[in-house]
């Protein structure tokens, strides 16, 4: 039940858990911010900003599902644990250090 005077703007026409959206905004800027914290060339305040960019854009996203009334928390922060599964994954196949066979 919603309070007065607040209307849903879309009603989820399929399961909402995990949050597809927050799983692909948390996996992809995810990925992204790891590879550019790893990179040497990249200092200074470029860096600070361009890493604080990217942490915060899938918060944003995870924030919009909720306020437009179309996730839950609960379904944000289930998408959230699987993009960072997923980053961890991409890390684990791709690392030049991780490779099993050289």
């Amino acid at each position: 039940m919603l309070p007065d005077g607040l209307d849903v703007l879309a009603i989820p026409s399929s399961p909402s858990f995990p949050s597809g959206h927050a799983t692909f905004a948390m996996a992809y800027f995810g990925t992204i911010l790891v590879l550019l914290a790893g990179n040497p060339k990249l200092t200074g305040r470029r860096r600070q900003v361009a890493l604080t960019l990217l942490a915060v854009l899938p918060v944003l996203v995870g924030a919009a599902r909720v306020a437009w009334g179309v996730h839950w928390p609960s379904d944000v922060a289930g998408g959230f644990l699987v993009g960072i599964l997923a980053i961890f994954v991409a890390g684990a196949f791709f690392h030049p250090r991780n490779h099993i066979v050289d």
